[in-house]
């Protein structure tokens, strides 16, 4: 199942859990306006926190919670080694293979 299977799966679970929290957030707002402007909010928030931006390890100790709720944390991590765990060489100079990408992305 690696490869494009996994990507397509992870994708679509992702817009699942995106579009049932749409419908949660537009169930407890009285007004469609502010529920996308606080939805929008939130998820920048867990757009930050996810560990593209700042890796985990540089998320300040009163953020970490963004992290571990945010379904884009786990997302990002699918994604991550579906694309870099079977590297096993690459052409860049920081990183020799998949694994060591993985490790500075705290994600290995």
């Amino acid at each position: 199942l690696n490869g494009p299977v996994i990507y397509g799966l992870d994708l679509f679970v992702s817009l699942l859990v995106a579009e049932g929290f749409m419908s949660l957030v537009a169930a407890c707002v009285p007004h469609y306006i502010i529920g996308i402007a606080l939805a929008a909010g939130i998820f920048g928030f867990h757009m930050l926190c996810e560990g593209f931006f700042k890796v985990k390890s540089e998320i300040p100790d009163y953020l970490k919670w963004g992290y571990y709720i945010a379904f884009h944390s786990y997302t990002f991590r699918i994604f991550m080694h579906n694309e870099f765990n079977p590297i096993n060489n690459l052409d860049c100079k920081p990183f020799c293979d998949g694994e060591e990408v993985l490790r500075f992305y705290d994600t290995g």
